[in-house]
C-alpha cells in the first residue's frame, strides 16, 4: 500500500510538472509559425512512459533575442542534444511515427538554438528538448518520459 501511494504520489508531481513545463512552453515557442505537427504515443499500462514529438514550421527566422528559454547552441550543448536526441532516436522506433523525427544531429551548428530540460528521481526520468534549426526554419520539441 506504501508503494502504491508513493507511486501515485510522484505522477501527480510529474502530471503537475508537466502542467507547469507545458504553461511555460507558450513563451519558449517563438511565435510566428505557420504550421504544427503534433506526434504522440501514450503507453496505457504505465502512465509515466510517454514521448512526444513536434515540429513547428516557420516561413522565416522568427525573432529569438528576447526568448529567455532557447539559447544558442554552444559545445556543451551540442554534447547535452547528441546524447537526449540520441536516446529519443532510441525509444521514437517503436512508436508509428518514427519516420517522421528527421533531426540531423550531424547538422547541429552554433547558429541554431536549444532549450534543455532534464529531471529525475528515483523511479521517474524525463527530459525536454526545444531546438529551433535556423537553416530549415523548424522548432523541434522532443519530449520522453520513462
Amino acid at each position: 500500500m506504501k508503494i502504491k501511494l508513493k507511486k501515485i504520489a510522484l505522477s501527480i508531481i510529474a502530471i503537475c510538472g508537466l502542467l507547469l513545463m507545458t504553461s511555460c512552453a507558450t513563451n519558449i515557442i517563438p511565435k510566428g509559425y505557420n504550421d504544427v505537427a503534433h506526434y504522440s504515443s501514450q503507453n496505457i499500462n504505465q502512465i509515466n512512459n510517454t514521448l512526444q514529438f513536434s515540429i513547428y514550421y516557420y516561413d522565416e527566422m522568427p525573432d529569438i533575442s528576447k526568448n529567455k528559454f532557447l539559447e544558442s547552441v554552444d559545445e556543451e550543448t551540442k554534447i547535452l542534444l547528441d546524447f537526449y536526441l540520441s536516446n529519443f532516436e532510441t525509444e521514437i522506433k517503436n512508436y508509428e511515427f518514427a519516420e517522421e523525427y528527421i533531426i540531423n544531429k550531424e547538422e547541429i551548428f552554433e547558429e541554431d538554438y536549444a532549450y534543455i530540460d532534464h529531471r529525475s528521481d528515483d523511479e521517474t526520468e524525463y527530459f525536454i528538448i526545444y531546438f529551433f534549426d535556423v537553416s530549415e526554419n523548424k522548432l523541434y520539441y522532443c519530449y520522453m518520459m520513462s
